[in-house]
């Protein structure tokens, strides 16, 4: 999809409809030239449904530049959400030092950090990132419905099979309660101050407080 688009206008009008800030990835086309170049790109919307900005990803990942073009860092910016400074980079561009140096000396409070990776060293990456721009770090994967696979991909049932009870809507039940408790004023919010983050012994995801600890719990509730 072009950013702007037809697309994204949609998008707009769901944020503004539902009084939602976003963050989000897209495969960007480079509309306003070739029209033939994809950028793993992050957009962001506000709750009133206004185009923020983009962030194309600067240095595709290994086969990923078969795929997407490089950005050119022209677009690390922060912007205003009003509850926060929100700012992000796409998957292991977060393992590039300066553009995190970038983002924090901007004033990011919210870290956004949209990926494939779901492993340990990329969790510890995300309470390293939080600690480092005393910021709060929001990582998330692509989300999919097992109603997106088709029944007739023989890898679908295999993978229910596999899966067993760890597929459960409740797993991030408590998440949802958490951030919904950040993104309230402050003097509403509960565990949250910037001296203190509430983890409970939980398990860890790529959430994490200011002091790189989690607000999330991977166990069922």
């Amino acid at each position: 999809m072009t950013v702007p688009g037809p697309e994204i206008r949609r998008v707009q009008e769901a944020a503004a409809a539902a009084d939602v800030g976003l963050a989000f990835s897209v495969n960007e086309i480079n509309g306003s030239g070739s029209g033939s170049t994809l950028y793993n790109t992050i957009v962001y919307i506000d709750r009133d449904g206004h185009l923020l900005g983009k962030h194309r990803k600067m240095i595709p990942t290994t086969g990923e530049r078969l795929v997407w073009a490089q950005g050119d860092g022209s677009d690390l910016q922060v912007h205003d959400f009003g509850f926060a400074q929100v700012a992000g980079l796409v998957c292991w561009e977060n393992y590039m030092p300066l553009a995190r140096y970038t983002l924090n000396a901007r004033g990011a409070e919210v870290h956004v950090a949209p990926t494939w990776d779901r492993g340990g060293p990329w969790v510890t990456s995300m309470q390293h990132i939080a600690k480092e721009g005393r910021c709060y770090v929001v990582g998330c994967a692509p989300r999919m419905e097992l109603s997106d696979i088709p029944d007739s991909m023989p890898y679908k049932q295999d993978y229910l099979a596999s899966a067993g009870d760890r597929i459960s809507s409740r797993r991030i039940r408590h998440c949802r309660s958490r951030w919904k408790d950040y993104c309230r004023p402050p003097t509403q919010r509960r565990g949250l101050s910037n001296s203190r983050s509430t983890s409970g012994g939980h398990s860890r995801i790529a959430i994490s407080a200011r002091h790189g600890r989690s607000l999330c719990s991977t166990r069922r509730i």
